[in-house]
This record gives structure tokens, C-alpha cells and sequence, in this order.
């Protein structure tokens, strides 16, 4: 998928090859970074969706997710340092939204550190909204997070039409016109 915003953006799904580039970005970006790990077992895991975005062939950006029924999960966004305020983690965050609609999804839940304030809203330009707070949730520092959800309106679906079957029994059991 090609995308407004960085010229020549385009998110495609993560492979193994590229867990050397979007560790390093993830070092960068958290004091308690995933593993590299933790990565491949997220391209292992058929309840993951993890995204990667490139520019000029080159990753800049991620976004690692998991649907599970109707609900979803954000469970890891970053950008590189260099690349940050042009657009790729919305237009990750939108494309992974998107996709979790048309399969069916009805949230998405994150956590993200409560002290970061600049998040909490970027968040929220997507559509999400504190629910609640986890007291100490993260380490390193120690920080509170902000629970957030987004839900979706629910698809409207055509009602099939009524058959014999879906009368009451009583009517059903009359006979025609008695």
C-alpha cells in the first residue's frame, strides 16, 4: 500500500529480513525495547499483523498488532528518530485501523505511557479515548498507562428475508387462512 504524507511511503507486511532494521528503530525509541525475539514471534503468531513502513526502500516505521475475534490490539508503534512528524505513524495507524474493520473488528485497545502527553493525543487524532489507568505499569521509569480504545459503529447487514421457519409456530401450525 502506497500512502499520502512521506513521499514514496509504502506499508507492507514485515518479514524476517527486516527485524535487524525496525529492532534498531525500537532501541531508539523505548528504554524497555522489545527483543529481536519478540518480533519474529509476532511474524509467527497467525493473530498478528505486524506492518512495517519504507521510504525509498528503507524502513522507517512500524506498527505491530493482533485481532483476536472482534477485538484488537496495538501493541507496537515507532517511527525513526529522523523521520518522526511527517505522517508514517498515522498513515500506519490508519491502514492497520482499516484493516481491522473490514475483518469484522468492533475496538482496538493500547496502552501507552500516561506521561506522554504528545501520544496520548496522537491517539486521540485516531480516533481513541482513555478509558482507564494501570497505576506503575512500566518500568524504567516507572509510569502509569493510559488504557485507550477506539470503537468502530457497527456494519449494517442486510436482514434476510422472513421464511416459513420464521413465523411463530402457532401461525405456522394453522394452516392458511383459518
Amino acid at each position: 500500500m502506497t500512502t499520502a504524507g512521506v513521499r514514496d511511503l509504502v506499508i507492507s507486511p514485515m518479514s524476517a529480513e527486516d527485524i535487524g532494521c525496525v529492532h534498531a528503530i525500537e532501541t531508539a525509541s523505548f528504554t524497555v525495547p522489545w527483543s529481536e525475539a519478540l518480533f519474529l514471534a509476532e511474524l509467527g503468531n497467525t493473530l498478528s499483523r505486524p506492518m512495517v513502513a519504507r521510504c525509498a526502500g528503507a524502513i522507517v516505521g512500524y506498527l505491530c498488532a493482533s485481532l483476536v475475534i472482534d477485538e484488537g490490539h496495538i501493541l507496537d508503534l515507532a517511527v525513526h528518530p529522523s523521520y518522526r512528524g511527517q505522517g508514517i505513524a498515522r498513515s500506519l495507524m490508519a491502514e492497520t485501523l482499516e484493516h481491522m474493520k473490514l475483518q469484522g473488528c468492533s475496538s482496538v485497545f493500547l496502552e501507552v505511557r500516561a506521561s506522554h502527553a504528545a501520544v496520548i493525543r496522537f491517539y486521540e487524532q485516531c480516533g481513541f479515548a482513555v478509558t482507564q489507568t494501570r497505576i506503575c505499569y512500566y518500568v524504567s521509569p516507572i509510569d502509569d498507562a493510559a488504557i485507550m480504545v477506539r470503537s468502530f459503529e457497527p456494519q449494517e447487514t442486510p436482514r434476510p428475508a422472513a421464511t416459513e421457519n420464521d413465523k411463530p409456530l402457532k401461525e405456522r401450525d394453522r394452516g392458511g387462512d383459518q
